[in-house]
């Protein structure tokens, strides 16, 4: 039921920002709503060339769908929790790898499904462009917002009980216990959180790299501010949290890994089914017609820009399309995994250094007991 929200929230914010068109594919026509659409026409409050109020308003439909994907998230992370707990785990480690596969499959639905529609159902890469960066730019305010400023200004407002308590106990000599009131009165830190929105930044950033490759530049901004960000939540907002042991990321490397392995998949097909491999094989490409419309191939007859006619994959070079897919995937596939297994050491150079030199002292000192 969730997820069926999340693809209805996703259809009606497509359709309010113009991006569900009449003349569209059989397929697209049964997503299309003229009712929201008609909010995006030229003239509308929603339409995307408008420069009234700097043209913000044409952020509306995206910051509608933000905050019905924020509670979506929200409501499922209590489901998930539940889920969990319910299948009673002999380990912590095997509770918290369910809870993150349950947690991250449902939210990079909610967060990826509107890209992925765009981009291989739509094949509009102008589309798919304007929507990531709409998408990423809300969202990286969204989280600003949800988790320094909003906890910060609650915390404020609720200082002023605090200061009256702790009044009362320094009257009757228990000033002692003000400041472990003041640590308690802070909410706990959830570094769960913070994982899971590095890994759906790190998904936007690769995932459709080939329609966007500005997003890794604009993601190393983003994250220099995060970092300060962060800092300013442990240390002013949040509860300082429990330190505990880990020899790893646990089960957020094997998302990670899954997640560029799945980049490398729909990057390929972006690079084969936009024209961008058309300007590099022509000879496997012709103009579209009035028929591959009518067969659901194209949405329509002219390109994006309206100048020029929209290409398609000739019959007879339908099969080499789907070579040099083939390949591509595979060979990329091939160089990422061994420049992951290779390239990147499990341990880094000065812990190996490190190790080195307490076992040489052990050795020392064995032989000097000896």
């Amino acid at each position: 039921l969730m997820l069926f929200l999340a693809f209805v929230a996703m259809i009606c914010s497509l359709n309010l920002q113009g991006y569900m068109e009449e003349h569209t594919t059989a397929f697209e026509k049964v997503f299309y709503v003229q009712v929201l659409a008609d909010f995006s026409k030229p003239g509308a409050i929603f339409d995307p060339d408008q420069t009234e109020y700097f043209g913000l308003l044409t952020f509306i439909p995206t910051v509608l769908h933000v905050i019905v994907i924020m509670h979506l998230n929200m409501g499922y992370r209590i489901v998930a929790e539940w889920l969990t707990t319910r299948e009673n785990h002999k380990y912590k480690k095997d509770h918290m790898n369910s809870l993150v596969a349950k947690r991250f499959l449902f939210e990079a639905f909610d967060c990826y499904i509107s890209l992925f529609y765009i981009a291989f159902a739509q094949q509009d890469m102008r589309k798919l462009r304007n929507e990531l960066i709409s998408l990423y730019t809300v969202d990286s305010i969204r989280r600003a917002l949800m988790e320094t400023i909003i906890p910060l200004i609650s915390r404020q407002l609720a200082k002023r009980r605090i200061d009256e308590i702790q009044t009362k106990l320094k009257k009757h000599d228990q000033s002692e216990y003000a400041d472990a009131l003041d640590c308690l009165s802070q909410p706990e830190y959830e570094q769960f959180d913070d994982f899971l929105e590095m890994v759906v930044e790190l998904g936007y950033v690769i995932l459709f790299a080939d329609a966007f490759p500005l997003a890794a530049l604009l993601t190393l901004a983003t994250n220099l501010v995060e970092i300060k960000s962060d800092l300013f939540k442990l240390t002013q907002v949040y509860r300082r949290p429990l330190p505990e042991r880990a020899a790893g990321i646990g089960v957020w490397q094997t998302v990670l890994k899954a997640l560029v392995l799945l980049s490398i998949v729909t990057n390929v097909l972006i690079f084969v089914m936009s024209e961008q491999l058309a300007s590099w094989v022509p000879s496997l490409y012709r103009e579209a017609q009035e028929k591959d419309v009518l067969k659901g191939r194209v949405a329509q007859i002219l390109d994006e820009s309206g100048n020029s006619t929209d290409l398609v994959v000739k019959k007879s070079g339908a099969f080499y399309v789907v070579v040099i897919a083939w390949l591509l995937e595979h060979g990329l596939g091939l160089l990422v995994m061994v420049v992951i297994d290779k390239g990147i050491k499990p341990c880094p150079w000065w812990v190996r250094q490190e190790v080195k030199r307490t076992e040489y002292f052990k050795e020392v000192i064995k032989q000097r007991a000896l």
